[in-house]
């Protein structure tokens, strides 16, 4: 994978500098026009809000990682690809939920993004899904 994902510790660290140098948590929400309680929720860990995230200039991403090699971590993407192969593989949806131990329209759900994938992901090979950050990408402006 190349791109650079960073840990919730880290996510954190980060943070928590971040309310210290601006004086505290309503200057730091204050700041950067996000609600404290949404700053408050960060902190304590209840909650990753995606406006306390930017305003650090990072985005709460979800990835998946691989039974056979825990560190490598996919994109919900590829998960739902995966899942659409061994749909197609199986020859028909029926026989596709009947493998995975799940009804054809819990099935369907899955596969049209209405329900999550976690009756599905052991599997398709993957584990429960995790939070990392992204570093934003800043557009870059033509000369």
């Amino acid at each position: 994978m190349t791109e650079e994902l960073i840990h919730p510790k880290d996510f954190y660290r980060k943070l928590n500098t971040a309310i210290r140098s601006a004086g505290g948590v309503t200057a730091f929400a204050r700041a950067h026009g996000v609600s404290p309680r949404k700053v408050y929720d960060a902190q304590d860990g209840a909650r990753y809000h995606e406006e306390v995230a930017r305003a650090l200039g990072l985005a709460v991403t979800v990835r998946y990682p691989v039974i056979a090699d825990p560190k490598t971590l996919v994109a919900g993407t590829v998960v739902y690809e995966k899942l659409n192969s061994f749909i197609r593989a199986s020859k028909s949806q029926r026989a596709a939920a009947e493998e995975l131990g799940v009804s054809v329209s819990h099935l369907s759900n899955i596969v049209n993004a209405r329900r999550g994938l976690a009756p599905v992901l052991a599997h398709l090979g993957f584990m429960a899904p995790l939070t990392r950050f992204a570093p934003l990408v800043r557009p870059v402006k033509d000369a």
